[in-house]
C-alpha cells in the first residue's frame, strides 16, 4: 500500500481526518452524534422562534379585533341611541349629539389602530364609517335625513365586524401553518436520524462487522490449515489494528510451526499421535521411514496397522486393551514393543508415550525407535562379555557367576547334585612353544569344540583360562560325572593335533567335584576342583582326579591360600600396600632414567610381604586387577609429588594378564592423568610376553589405547617364548625388556650372549627401545653396553626401595619409617 506524499491532497485530507478524530471509528460516531446534536438544536431553535412569533402575532391581534368589536358596539350602541332620540318628541329627546360624538371618537380612534391600517379593507371602510358618523352628527336633528345615514353606518359596522371574524380566522390558520411547519421539521429532523442511523449501520457493517467477519473466517480458516487467506485492509483504526495483530499472529504461528514441523521431520525417533480409540492424527517423517507408510495413508486410521497380527491376535479386542490398560505404564516410561512395517516385517521398538488434552480431547503422543541395532549391540556385548574371544565358549566371568547360582540353587532345593569338571591341557605350552601362538590358539578351538560335541546339552563349557577349561554338570552324582570326565579325558587323548607337518598328541589332566547342600561357596568348589586338577597332574597327567576328604593336606594348602584372597582384598580396601622402586639406568650414561614401581604387602608387624607370597594367589582368585588399580592409582599420585623435587622422573608399571581384559582400566589411567596433572610420557607400562601372546588382541588393543594417550609401552620377560619373534612386530610397544633368565648368566654363556645379542638386534630393527634385567655384575654391564642394549636393571645397578622416591606412597600405607628393601 502507497504511502502519500507530504504535500499531496491525499495527504492533507488524511491529515485534517486525523486532526477531527475521523480516523477511528469512535471520533466517527462522536462527529455524527455532534452533527445530529447540532441539527437537533438548530431545528428546535428555529422551531420555537417560528412558534413564538405565530403566538404573540395572534395573541395581539386577537386582542385588538377584541378591542376593535367591542368599539363597534359601543359605537353601535351609540348609533342606536342616537337614532332612537331622534324618534322622540323635542321635549323628550336626550343628550343625542354627546353620544354621536362620543361614536365619531372612538371610530376616529380605529383608524388609528395598527391592525385596521395593516388591513386596507378594514381602514377604507372605517374611513367611511368616520364620514358617515360627522354627516350624521351635522344631520341628527332632522330625522328623515338622518335615517339613510344610520343605515349605512350600521352597514358599515356589520361589515367590520364580518372583517374582524375573518382576519381572526386567519390568524389562526398562520398559527396552524406555523405549527404545521414545526411539524414538517421536526418530520426532517426524524428523517435525518434515520438517516445517520442507516449511515451508521452502514460504516458498522462496512468498518466493523465485515471486518470482524472477514477475520473471523481467516482464523477458522487458519485453524482448518487453509493457506494463502488474505484480510483486506480496513481504513479504520481500531479494526485496522485487529488485522495487522492477526496478520502477526498469523506470521508468528506459521514461523513456530515451520519451526515444530522442521524439529518433527528431522527428529530421529519416529513420532506419532492418537486418539484415546486409537486413531492416528500424525505421522512425522522418522515414522514414515520406520513404518513405510507415507503420513496420508495412516491418518484416520488406528494403530491396528503398525501392530504385528500375531500381536493382535493374543486377545480379543487388543488395540482397546492396550490404550485402556497398557498405556498408562508406558506413560514417561520407555517399554519395548514389536512393530510391523509396510512390507510385513516386523521389528522390535521401543515406545514412549506422553498424554495431553485438546479442546477436552485426550490425545497421545508415542516416540518410536527402531531398536534392531541396539538389541543386537546388546547382545553383541553380552555375548562378549559372557564368551571367550577366541572359543566362543563361556568366560571365566559367567561360568563363576553361574557356579555361584547354582551353588545357592542346591543349597535351597536340597535334593540337585551338580559337578563341576576342571581341565587342563598337558601338552600346551611345548606347542605354544615350539609351534607358536597360532597353533597354540587353534590347538584350543579344535579342544573346544571336542569338548561341545561330546558334553550334553544341559552342560555348561567354559574357557577358564589360558588352556584351562571348566564344565559344569548339572542334575548329576559322583560317579556318573567321573564317567563323563573319562569320556572327556578319553577324547582329548584320541585326538592328535597337526600342525605344519607336525602330530602331537594332547591329553588333559582332569579335576571332579561335587556340589553339594553343604558346599559353602562357589570359590570353595573351583578350589577342590583345581586341586584335584593339580593332583592329576602330580599323579603323572592325563588322569582323572575326583576330589575326597582324604585330600587334607591339599585342602589346607587352598585353605591357607583362600586365607590369602582375604588379606590381599583387606590390603587393597586399608591401604596396607607399598610401593618399591628399582632404577632403570641409561647405559650410554650410567645415570638413572627411569624406576619401576614394585609392589609389597604390609603385615600386622609391619613387615613387608614379597610379591612371591601373595601374587599367585590373587591371580588364581582373579584379584590381580584389583591389585594393579591400586598400583596405578597410587603410584600415578607418588610420581605427581615425587616430580615437584624431581621434574624429569619417570616410572613402570607392570600390568597383570586379567588386567588387560578388566574393563575400566584405561578409563582409570585417563582420569588419574587428568587429576594429577601428570605427563602420559612420564608412564611407562610393562605386560609379560606370555600375558601378551595368551591374548594378543586383547593385548593389542590395550596397548593401542596406552599409547594414544601418550603413555609409553613395555614387553617385559622377552625371549621367554621364542615364538613371540613373529608377533613382536605387530605388538604396539616402545620397549622391549630382555628376560632376566639370559642375562643372570650373561658373563659366563655364550649361548644366553647371543640369544641377547639377537633379541637386541631383533628389537633395534623394529624401531623398539630394550632393557635388560637381573644386571648383577659388572661384566654383564659391559657386554650389554658392548650390544647396544639401551637400558640396564639389576641388583648390580641399583635395588628396589619403599622410601625414595616412593616416601608419598609408603606414607598411605602408614608405615614410612618401618618399610623395607
Amino acid at each position: 500500500m502507497a504511502t502519500p506524499k507530504e504535500d499531496s491532497p491525499e495527504r492533507f485530507t488524511t491529515k485534517m481526518a486525523n486532526s477531527f478524530g475521523l480516523h477511528s471509528l469512535r471520533g466517527r460516531y462522536s462527529c455524527m452524534v455532534l452533527l445530529f446534536a447540532l441539527i437537533m438544536v438548530t431545528t428546535a431553535w428555529i422551531a420555537d422562534k417560528q412558534v413564538n412569533k405565530a403566538t404573540e402575532h395572534s395573541v395581539t391581534a386577537v386582542a385588538d379585533k377584541q378591542a376593535i368589536q367591542q368599539t363597534l358596539l359601543s359605537i353601535l350602541d351609540d348609533v342606536q341611541a342616537a337614532s332612537t332620540n331622534t324618534q322622540k318628541p323635542s321635549d323628550q329627546r336626550g343628550a343625542t349629539p354627546d353620544r354621536l360624538e362620543q361614536a365619531l371618537s372612538q371610530a376616529t380612534a380605529l383608524t388609528r389602530n395598527a391592525w385596521i391600517n395593516k388591513t386596507p379593507a378594514a381602514a377604507r371602510n372605517v374611513q367611511q364609517l368616520v364620514g358617515y358618523l360627522t354627516q350624521l352628527r351635522g344631520e341628527i336633528m332632522r330625522p328623515a335625513d338622518g335615517q339613510p345615514l344610520i343605515n349605512h353606518i350600521n352597514k358599515t359596522l356589520m361589515v367590520l365586524e364580518n372583517d374582524t371574524n375573518t382576519y381572526t380566522t386567519e390568524d389562526v390558520l398562520v398559527l396552524s401553518q406555523a405549527l404545521d411547519h414545526l411539524l414538517h421539521s421536526l418530520w426532517f429532523l426524524t428523517l435525518i436520524g434515520i438517516a445517520v442511523t442507516a449511515f451508521g449501520i452502514l460504516i458498522f457493517e462496512y468498518a466493523i462487522r465485515k471486518p470482524i467477519a472477514n477475520i473471523t473466517h481467516a482464523l477458522k480458516a487458519e485453524a482448518e490449515g487453509i493457506k494463502d487467506i488474505v484480510v483486506p485492509t480496513t481504513h479504520t483504526v481500531e479494526t485496522q489494528n485487529l488485522v495487522s495483530a492477526f496478520d502477526y499472529l498469523r506470521r508468528q504461528v506459521h514461523t513456530r510451526q515451520q519451526r515444530l514441523e522442521t524439529i518433527l521431520d528431522n527428529a530421529a525417533e519416529g513420532i506419532i499421535t492418537f486418539d484415546a480409540d486409537g486413531i492416528i492424527e500424525s505421522f512425522n517423517q522418522a515414522a514414515e521411514r520406520l513404518f513405510g507408510y507415507a503420513e496420508e495413508d495412516v491418518v484416520g486410521k488406528d494403530l491396528s496397522l503398525i501392530i504385528p497380527p500375531h500381536t493382535r491376535e493374543k486377545r480379543q479386542d487388543y488395540l482397546k486393551h492396550f490404550i485402556r490398560t497398557e498405556i498408562q505404564h508406558l506413560i514417561g516410561h520407555e517399554g519395548e514393543l514389536t512393530g510391523r512395517h509396510k512390507d510385513g516385517a516386523t521389528f522390535p521398538m521401543a515406545l514412549k508415550i506422553s498424554a495431553m488434552t485438546l479442546d477436552g480431547k485426550e490425545l497421545y503422543t508415542g516416540l518410536v525407535a527402531d531398536i534392531s541395532e541396539r538389541k543386537a549391540m546388546l547382545e553383541h556385548l553380552k555375548n562378549m562379555a559372557e564368551h571367550d574371544g577366541l572359543t566362543g565358549l563361556y568366560n571365566r566371568s559367567y561360568f563363576q557367576q553361574e557356579l555361584e547360582r547354582v551353588v545357592e540353587r542346591v543349597k535351597r532345593t536340597g535334593g540337585m547334585c551338580c559337578s563341576v569338571l576342571y581341565l587342563d591341557l598337558d601338552n600346551f605350552k611345548y606347542i605354544n612353544d615350539t609351534l607358536g601362538h597360532a597353533a597354540g590358539d587353534r590347538l584350543i578351538i579344535e579342544v573346544a569344540r571336542i569338548l561341545q560335541k561330546r558334553a550334553r546339552k544341559s552342560d555348561l563349557i567354559a574357557r577358564f583360562g589360558g588352556d584351562e577349561f571348566t564344565v559344569l554338570l548339572f542334575d548329576t552324582t559322583p560317579i556318573l560325572a567321573n564317567k563323563i570326565a573319562e569320556s572327556f579325558r578319553t577324547k582329548l587323548t584320541e585326538y592328535t593335533f597337526r600342525h605344519s607337518g607336525e602330530q602331537v598328541d594332547i591329553g588333559c589332566s582332569i579335576g571332579v567335584t561335587t556340589i553339594s547342600p553343604q558346599t559353602p561357596t562357589a570359590v570353595s568348589v573351583l578350589s577342590q576342583a583345581d586341586l584335584a586338577c593339580h593332583l592329576a597332574k602330580r599323579g603323572g597327567r592325563n588322569r582323572v582326579h575326583m576330589f575326597n576328604p582324604s585330600d587334607a593336606e591339599s585342602v589346607t594348602a587352598m585353605t591357607l591360600d583362600m586365607g590369602w584372597s582375604r588379606r590381599i582384598k583387606e590390603a587393597i580396601e586399608k591401604n596396607l600396600f607399598a610401593l618399591a622402586c628399582q632404577p632403570i639406568v641409561d647405559t650410554r650414561t650410567r645415570k638413572i632414567d627411569s624406576y619401576e614401581v614394585l609392589i609389597r604387602m604390609v603385615d600386622e608387624r609391619s613387615e613387608l610381604i614379597m610379591p612371591s607370597g601373595f601374587l599367585s594367589s590373587a591371580e588364581r582368585f582373579g584379584l590381580s586387577a584389583d591389585i594393579d588399580k591400586w598400583v596405578i592409582t597410587h603410584a600415578i599420585y607418588a610420581l605427581a609429588q615425587q616430580q615437584e623435587a624431581y621434574p624429569n622422573l619417570r616410572y613402570a608399571i607392570n600390568l597383570s594378564g586379567g588386567t588387560l581384559t578388566t574393563p575400566g582400566i584405561c578409563e582409570l589411567v585417563e582420569t588419574m592423568l587428568k587429576e594429577t596433572g601428570v605427563d602420559p610420557h612420564a608412564l611407562t607400562f610393562e605386560v609379560t610376553e606370555t600375558v601378551a601372546i595368551a591374548d594378543m588382541a586383547a593385548a593389542e588393543l590395550f596397548l593401542a589405547r596406552l599409547q594414544s594417550m601418550g603413555c609409553q609401552t613395555a614387553l617385559d620377560d622377552f625371549g621367554s617364548g621364542m615364538a613371540s619373534f613373529a608377533y613382536l612386530k605387530d605388538l604396539p610397544v616402545n620397549c622391549v625388556k630382555i628376560d632376566g633368565r639370559f642375562v643372570k648368566n650373561l658373563a659366563s654363556s655364550p649361548v644366553d650372549q647371543a640369544m641377547v645379542k639377537a633379541m637386541n638386534e631383533i628389537a633395534h630393527a623394529l624401531g623398539k627401545k630394550t632393557i635388560a634385567e637381573f644386571v648383577e655384575n659388572e661384566e654383564s654391564y659391559k657386554l650389554l653396553v658392548g650390544y647396544g642394549v639401551d637400558y640396564a636393571q639389576g641388583y648390580h645397578l641399583g635395588r628396589p626401595d619403599v622410601t625414595l622416591p616412593c616416601e608419598a606412597i609408603a606414607r598411605l600405607a602408614g608405615n614410612t619409617n618401618t618399610c623395607k628393601k
